[in-house]
């Protein structure tokens, strides 16, 4: 593979786009490919109750099959919801920044007369394109953020984005869900962000205010996508923490000290200028904001002056639609899926559970380069240029207290769906965030043995459980 990578890396762009079109190809086909409407009808009678016979030209067609195929399990509700609004309270589980989205466009630019196949075929589009764009904003990540040797960056950076298209989370990735679009903006969010420390501190100024608001402006729309978008703000937090310690620190109390704070911690004391901080709080309340809004616009349905009959959640203390319906209908909750009947799915998704925990470990110990950073890169080597690639990747103990911080999320998530989500989802929701990626690239590239090995397994067991997976997705079977 390094040296399928080394061949490729001369024009990465167009590699990835042509490893994008080679894997989407592939596991298209096995969607058309799979047989019969699968064992669950609700996609024909999704079609049916929207007047869209299955027997037409439009749904026959190769396009045709392959939106059908493609509009399985949660698709089902966000097609619907698409269409004709949020009428039932138990949708209000899914993605209200996406839903609104595909109507937009299915209402002002529509593809033929059926407005549902309007939404399905704008799903797929929106999931599709949203893949292709978070490949390439994961490259661009992983120029800024590079790990192992100078000269191996470019190849680095290819094989991180690479190991993005052959996610586990497979056809989801294509099909009308909001991952692919989550990804995207996690991962635009989590550039602009590492892009607001490209320089030192002494020359912190209005650029990287701005930077830094358009990380938060990026995570609050993904969480208007997605409810775990809000763990991107844990990032802003552990900046206003860093913070809140200084000033601890410089009024006699050396919280910093304690040996239970990482060393990365303390050592990022020095890459945050005091100033940062407004734009970090506002950051911080764009991303609850993001998370707010679908809730607001629930409220108002459910719970304004004018309704007779108000539902529960409307006296909570927040009044949270979304925390209701995923506890009342879908069983989410605190050890609630810890059943005998459930070990299947938590065997299903151990790896990339040990994936996510193992690589998220590893950057909070500074080793993500398989060993603990000491000394700072001088300004001079902080720029780093392949052929044809000029990038701007930050000093290596800023490079190891940013991956310190994009790995807090990806722990807190891993830690949630273990103990708290439907545990099988984690195969495609691991798809929005980057730091995993990056490790494992470095490891494909210049891992030791070991490391090595475990990252071809590992790539072998994403390719297979995607692929599978697609086939079974394609059928209406689990897991979903």
């Amino acid at each position: 593979m390094v040296a399928s990578i080394t061949r490729l890396q001369h024009d990465p762009i167009a590699s990835l786009l042509a490893i994008f079109s080679a894997w989407k190809v592939l596991l298209l086909t096995l969607a058309f490919l799979s047989p019969g409407p699968g064992y669950d009808t609700s996609t024909q009678l999704l079609f049916r109750g929207f007047g869209v016979n299955s027997t037409l030209p439009s749904t026959t067609s190769i396009s045709g099959r392959i939106a059908q195929k493609l509009t399985r399990w949660d698709g089902i509700y966000f097609a619907s919801s698409a269409e004709r609004g949020y009428q039932h309270e138990q949708e209000w589980a899914f993605g209200w920044g996406f839903t609104r989205a595909i109507a937009y466009l299915a209402k002002h630019v529509p593809l033929m007369n059926s407005t549902l196949l309007n939404t399905i075929y704008y799903g797929i589009i929106i999931a599709n394109v949203s893949h292709l764009l978070s490949v390439l904003v994961l490259h661009r990540l992983a120029l800024a953020l590079p790990l192992g040797k100078k000269k191996s960056t470019s190849g680095f950076a290819l094989t991180a984005a690479t190991l993005h298209i052959l996610s586990p989370a497979g056809l989801f990735l294509s099909a009308p869900y909001a991952e692919s679009t989550f990804s995207l903006l996690s991962f635009l969010g989590q550039f602009l962000y590492v892009s607001s420390f490209s320089t030192s501190s002494t020359s912190y100024n209005i650029k990287n205010d701005a930077l830094l608001l358009l990380a938060g402006i990026c995570f609050g729309i993904s969480s208007t996508v997605r409810g775990n978008g809000l763990l991107s703000g844990i990032i802003f937090l552990h900046d206003a923490c860093l913070w809140a310690c200084m000033v601890l620190d410089r009024i006699g109390i050396p919280i910093l000290s304690f040996k239970i704070v990482p060393a990365i911690f303390r050592e990022g004391m020095h890459e945050f200028p005091a100033r940062r901080l407004p734009a970090t709080i506002i950051s911080g309340l764009l991303v609850g904001l993001g998370f707010a809004t679908p809730q607001y616009v629930a409220w108002t349905d459910y719970c304004s002056a004018g309704v007779a009959n108000k539902r529960p959640w409307c006296e909570r203390l927040p009044p949270s639609i979304f925390s209701w319906v995923q506890q009342e209908y879908w069983g989410v909750g605190f050890m609630k899926y810890w059943r005998l009947s459930n070990i299947p799915l938590f065997l299903l998704a151990a790896p990339m559970l040990y994936i996510l925990a193992r690589t998220a470990i590893l950057a909070i110990a500074g080793r993500c380069d398989g060993k603990v950073a000491k000394e700072t890169a001088s300004p001079e080597k902080t720029q780093r240029s392949t052929k044809g690639v000029v990038t701007d990747g930050v000093a290596d103990k800023t490079r190891d207290a940013l991956l310190f911080r994009l790995a807090l999320p990806q722990l807190t998530l891993a830690g949630l769906t273990l103990t708290s989500f439907h545990v099988q989802i984690i195969t495609r929701i691991s798809s929005g965030y980057p730091l995993w990626y990056l490790v494992l690239a470095r490891e494909i590239s210049e891992g030791d043995a070991n490391e090595k090995r475990f990252a071809k397994w590992t790539v072998r067991w994403m390719v297979m459980y995607a692929l599978i997976q697609g086939v079974l997705f394609a059928s209406f079977l689990p897991p979903a």
